[in-house]
């Protein structure tokens, strides 16, 4: 199993929910690994410092209740495109 250290891009494989059958890639960035699944946010835009990042989701949060973060199984997690491309 591989391991998700905060700030890492995670490229995940998308999959129909109901066929099992891959449909994409997305990038994502990590934000903890906890067992077997990485919790990640969408980049925010033009936001590239990872302490600057955590700041804008924490004043999202506060003004406009809430922020979405996404939970992903680590199996359909990968460090590179290419690995999601061959996944």
């Amino acid at each position: 199993m591989s391991e998700f250290k905060a700030s890492e891009d995670v490229w995940v494989v998308e999959r129909d929910p109901e066929t099992d059958e891959r449909y994409g890639k997305s990038c994502y960035v990590c934000l903890a690994q906890v067992n077997d699944y990485v919790i990640c946010s969408a980049q925010p835009y033009g936001i590239y410092d990872f302490n600057e990042m955590l700041e804008y989701l924490s004043d999202e949060t506060l003004e406009n209740d809430g922020e979405t973060l996404f939970v992903f199984p680590v199996s359909e997690c990968y460090h590179t495109r290419e690995d999601a491309d061959n996944a």
